[in-house]
């Protein structure tokens, strides 16, 4: 019979061996947990920078649109009458 001490140390073992494995399998040099994470930092700020990119360009879209639409306004109404 194994003793709790034995069960837990083997419990801690296949998961930790599990873990490895995945994050292995998904790309991850789990030798070097800092490049790990500065990857992962990296990766954040690039979705935050996109995310606010595609807000900006969205805001650009519409102010040209806008523009546009006012522009043509003000030609249809300074237009010189015959």
């Amino acid at each position: 019979m194994m003793t709790p001490h034995e069960v837990e140390r083997i419990a801690k073992t296949a998961a930790h061996e599990a873990v490895v494995e995945t994050l292995r399998t998904l790309g991850f040099d789990t030798d070097s947990p800092f490049e790990v994470q500065q990857d992962q930092s990296f990766l954040r700020a690039m979705r935050k920078g996109t995310k606010s990119g595609i807000g900006h360009a969205i805001k650009v879209i519409i102010g040209a649109i806008l523009t546009a639409g006012a522009g043509w306004i003000w030609l249809v109404f300074n237009r010189p009458h015959p």
